[in-house]
């Protein structure tokens, strides 16, 4: 795995987990994969559960409709507003 799993990390996820968990009782065990990551001292460094799952992210779609504002916001085709906080 790309992430390196910090012991802040893996408390991080592990918190994660059990709040979703709590949330959504029927997203556990093999209904739930997750990789969370962020550059840190150690590389990439995050959590995750259940990674090499051969699964389609369901924000996919989305991440791409940010990358594609965050681009337009660089090159000046639109402004900042509340919606992209």
């Amino acid at each position: 795995m790309f992430v390196t799993v910090t012991p802040k990390w893996q408390a991080k996820g592990a918190r994660l987990l059990a709040d979703l968990a709590a949330q959504f009782p029927d997203a556990q065990g093999d209904r739930l994969a997750m990789v969370t990551a962020q550059a840190g001292s150690f590389g990439v460094e995050g959590f995750v559960h259940r990674g090499d799952q051969p699964i389609y992210p369901c924000s996919l779609v989305k991440a791409f409709h940010l990358l594609h504002a965050l681009a337009a916001l660089d090159e000046g085709r639109i402004t900042a507003h509340g919606e992209l906080d």
